[in-house]
């Protein structure tokens, strides 16, 4: 049960570096990622087929430093579902279901 005799005293934290001796104020905290402007993902309305023309990694996010998932053949059937998820990536759904995220230059459109 909620304390009634807490003499009025904040749960605030005072920054000791801060030069006006502020309080945290009860405000969400905004990330510098989250202060850039983040572009929509172009969703496909109609499935954008497509072919890998070298054996070509899946990767978990749209990087190339982001972690392996699998790595698919030449010639090996994929849908693309996000043709803006970078400038270098599509996001993909293999033939088995797998999502990732493949290099554009890499995936030949056969629709």
């Amino acid at each position: 049960m909620f304390n009634q005799n807490n003499n009025n005293k904040t749960n605030y934290k005072n920054f000791s570096n801060n030069k006006n001796n502020n309080v945290l104020k009860n405000e969400p905290v905004v990330s510098e990622i989250e202060k850039e402007e983040v572009k929509e993902p172009e969703i496909v309305e109609t499935s954008i087929k497509g072919v890998t023309n070298i054996r070509l990694r899946v990767r978990e996010e749209a990087s190339i430093k982001s972690k392996e998932l699998t790595i698919l053949d030449k010639d090996a059937e994929v849908t693309i579902i996000d043709k803006n998820a970078s400038e270098e990536f599509y996001k993909i759904v293999t033939a088995v279901g797998l999502e990732g995220y493949c290099m554009k230059k890499y995936i030949d459109i056969t629709e």
